[in-house]
C-alpha cells in the first residue's frame, strides 16, 4: 500500500508536466508567429508609405474584450509619423489595408489593426476589424 502512492503521484506528475509543456510550447509558437507577423507589416510599411516614422505600437495575441472595439483574439496598432498622402487619412488607411491584404501572408490572422497617424498637431487612428473598415476620430 505504501508503493502505491508515490506510484500515483509520480503518474500525476508527468501527465500535469506534460500537459503544461504542450501548452507552453503552442503559447511561445503563437506568440513567435504573431511577432514575425507584426515585423513584416511593419517593414512593408516602411517601405510603402510616405512617412518620416513608422513604428509598431502594440501587438497581442489572446482573447481580448474592449468595449469600443469588441471581442478580438489578436491584434496590432502601428503608428505613422507625419505622412504625406495625397488623399484623406481614412483612403490611405484603406491604401494601406488593401496592400497588406494582398501582400502579407496570414494578415488575415489579425481580428484588429489599428493605424495611428500622427503629425505635429493632431493624432488620427483608423481602425480595421477583420478587414474592414470600423472607424476613425480623432483624439
Amino acid at each position: 500500500m505504501k508503493l502505491k502512492k508515490p506510484v500515483k503521484l509520480i503518474f500525476i506528475m508527468i501527465i500535469s508536466g506534460s500537459i503544461g509543456l504542450t501548452f507552453g510550447f503552442g503559447v511561445a509558437q503563437g506568440v513567435m508567429a504573431n511577432n514575425k507577423l507584426v515585423n513584416a507589416i511593419e517593414t512593408k510599411l516602411q517601405k510603402n508609405c510616405n512617412c518620416e516614422i513608422v513604428s509598431s505600437d502594440v501587438s497581442s495575441v489572446g482573447i481580448q474584450f474592449n468595449v469600443e472595439d469588441g471581442f478580438s483574439n489578436s491584434k496590432a496598432s502601428f503608428i505613422l509619423e507625419n505622412c504625406a498622402f495625397p488623399l484623406s487619412v481614412e483612403h490611405e488607411a484603406i491604401r494601406l489595408n488593401d496592400m497588406l491584404k494582398r501582400d502579407i501572408e496570414n494578415y488575415d490572422s489579425l481580428d484588429l489593426i489599428t493605424f495611428h497617424f500622427k503629425n505635429s498637431d493632431q493624432q488620427k487612428p483608423v481602425k480595421f476589424k477583420e478587414g474592414c473598415l470600423l472607424e476613425t476620430g480623432n483624439i
